[in-house]
């Protein structure tokens, strides 16, 4: 009887959903082409995404998953968001931490503006927006931009003259100087680099996703980060992401060159 219940109130919850104005909303923005820009008012204002597939995938991982929802016992957590895209995931930040204190990075220009006027329209506060992309050093690079969500930098032998930009990158050390609730990283394929490069920081972090990206072209680097993470002490928690392959000894799935996706979450064994 208790089982028939729970399977009752699951469905009877499903349906009201499916009647909401925010499941009617995602289901007339995933109807709009892809990379076409559009507006929607899902968040309260004027929000401006750039792709309609990007949009509703972000929007189910951050906002139905909760992929990033955390409880911290500071009310003003600060938080680095390296990959922030059209800022969905701010948004999301500023919903259950009104008051975080966030420091956001997009590297792609034409995506930044929009990040920008979208935090603009929001009317918030203590949001810092950077328009460079994370690596090792400071300097420039080779960028693929794909209009949406895909947008990374390129190896040298991966140069697609027709698609590519050059951007400012710098290294997130300088931001590693104080003590870090939330490190998100999703910055498609570079992860690896970013957490080489800041090993020896992360002590003052207490929470990390990453969004890890193989390519069919590079040399994978999970060891290597959760190698960075065992070493400072996380325990992490690992779930497959987007792309799956269920007989790789077969065949390995793959889209746009990625064959692998996974989302780590970090932690220290006191958060």
């Amino acid at each position: 009887m208790v089982k028939i219940t729970r399977l009752y109130h699951k469905l009877f919850n499903k349906m009201v959903y499916h009647i909401s104005d925010e499941a009617k909303e995602i289901r007339r923005i995933t109807k709009i082409p892809r990379y076409q820009a559009g507006i929607t008012k899902i968040f309260g204002f004027d929000f401006i995404f750039v792709d309609s597939a990007s949009f509703v995938g972000q929007y189910e991982e951050i906002y139905w998953k909760q992929i990033y929802n955390f409880k911290s016992e500071n009310i003003r957590p600060y938080i680095l968001d390296c990959g922030a895209n059209v800022g969905v995931s701010i948004m999301y930040f500023k919903k259950i931490y009104p008051d975080a204190e966030i420091t956001a990075f997009e590297p792609d220009k034409t995506i930044f503006n929009i990040l920008k006027k979208n935090v603009d329209n929001f009317q918030i506060n203590n949001v810092q927006l950077i328009n460079k992309g994370l690596s090792n050093k400071e300097g420039i690079a080779t960028f693929y931009d794909d209009g949406a969500d895909f947008g990374h930098i390129l190896d040298n032998d991966e140069i697609d003259l027709l698609r590519t930009i050059e951007i400012d990158t710098i290294s997130l050390r300088p931001y590693l100087n104080r003590k870090v609730d939330f490190l998100k990283i999703d910055i498609e394929g570079k992860e690896g680099d970013l957490i080489k490069d800041c090993g020896d920081l992360l002590g003052k972090v207490d929470r990390i996703f990453i969004e890890y990206h193989s390519f069919k072209n590079r040399e994978q680097t999970l060891h290597e980060i959760l190698k960075t993470l065992n070493y400072n002490k996380f325990k992490y928690f690992i779930q497959q992401a987007g792309i799956n392959s269920l007989t790789p000894f077969l065949k390995i799935n793959s889209t746009q060159g990625l064959e692998n996706l996974l989302n780590i979450f970090a932690f220290k064994s006191n958060t």
